[in-house]
């Protein structure tokens, strides 16, 4: 029975949608069920605020989640190479070749990707990186179901290249890559669905030049505002220089900032001291609300942070090396769009959202404790 009201349960499908890459009949019958009853609201719903298409089929639901950007960031984690995606790739087209539901072994496959690779690119399976590789590749498909493991286990490929693993071709496979319509380039979108993507699929929308989508935001921002928080589990911020999305529960469903990593607590500190350096005027703002830095003042302000918070850390941060603390901090933030590149070679822009979340501890946290544990 279709639902025509956007309910408690359609904001549960507004929620899966945009974490979950698909949801699977098979696997979760009763949120396929629960979506395909509100299909038509969720569909206006993600048409017209973000100009996107959702997919209902008999065996899954899919939210085509286009960025209106490729950014670096956007991939998979489990993903170290550009090896690792180009195997992906040249997996997905063996698989075209595949009937649904044949099984082939990991040997057949490792010899068929061989002739599917870029003429520049050779794989040799006595290497142990490209092994790894196509570990992780394989790991990857299964996650998303393209592809089913019978028998034996891919992650003893990495240390034996005669392993052998059986694998099915499920039916979902054949949908993984997104149907693009002929005129998909020429879609023009609305400001309000370029802004409702970026504040989606983005960390944060700066303020760039006047008349961006920035001054739309301003002019509009009460009525996104509500429409947010009504329909999504998000609250809009807009400062002068920067709006974002917050949540004050942490959904697995979502990439949020901070996560679970030791880096996170790391940044969150280095946060407190970039706002206080600020505050007390020893950086300056500069236009649009950044702070612009030399590589030496980033690792100088990051080793201050160290020196002040560093007892609260994980071991794995506690006794980094400056040089590997500094490289894991930058990635991170830059994950996140809180530091790029500056104008000049050697320097470093952060931007304004990395000063709306600090990291502190209670008043009666021992900081001497970890070093205490080790010694």
């Amino acid at each position: 029975m279709e639902s025509r009201e956007f309910d408690e349960q359609a904001r549960q499908g507004v929620r899966a949608l945009l974490g979950q890459f698909w949801i699977l009949r098979e696997q979760e019958p009763d949120l396929y069920q629960q979506i395909r009853e509100r299909r038509n609201i969720l569909q206006k719903y993600f048409q017209d605020r973000m100009g996107l298409r959702l997919l209902v089929h008999r065996h899954f639901i899919k939210l085509e989640k286009i960025p209106l950007q490729a950014e670096s960031w956007m991939g998979f984690n489990s993903f170290l190479r550009p090896l690792d995606y180009t195997l992906f790739c040249c997996v997905l087209a063996f698989l075209e070749g595949k009937n649904i539901e044949e099984q082939f072994l990991l040997s057949e496959l490792s010899q068929e990707l061989k002739s599917l690779l870029p003429e520049q690119l050779e794989v040799d399976w006595n290497n142990y990186e490209h092994r790894k590789a196509l570990v992780r590749a394989l790991q990857q498909a299964v996650e998303f179901s393209l592809l089913q493991e019978v028998e034996g286990d891919i992650s003893e490929f990495r240390h034996d290249e005669e392993q052998e693993v059986l694998y099915e071709v499920p039916l979902i496979s054949r949908y993984f890559m997104p149907v693009l319509q002929e005129e998909e380039d020429q879609i023009q979108f609305s400001r309000r669905q370029r802004i409702y993507r970026q504040l989606f699929f983005s960390p944060a929308l700066q303020r760039e030049e006047p008349g961006d989508n920035f001054e739309y935001l301003r002019r509009y921002h009460q009525q996104m505002e509500e429409d947010i928080a009504s329909h999504t589990d998000f609250d809009l911020e807009l400062y002068r220089d920067v709006a974002l999305l917050i949540t004050s529960e942490k959904r697995t469903a979502y990439d949020l900032f901070p996560d679970n990593r030791g880096v996170a607590d790391v940044a969150l500190h280095f946060c407190s001291t970039i706002r206080r350096e600020v505050e007390e005027g020893r950086l300056t703002l500069e236009d649009r609300g950044r702070v612009l830095i030399t590589r030496w003042e980033f690792r100088d302000l990051l080793a201050r942070t160290r020196e002040k918070y560093r007892a609260g850390w994980s071991k794995e941060f506690r006794t980094a090396g400056p040089e590997a603390l500094a490289r894991k901090l930058y990635h991170f933030l830059e994950e996140w769009e809180m530091i790029k590149p500056g104008p000049q070679e050697g320097t470093f822009l952060l931007y304004p959202h990395l000063a709306r979340l600090q990291g502190c501890y209670p008043p009666d946290f021992d900081h001497s404790s970890p070093e205490k544990e080790e010694q």
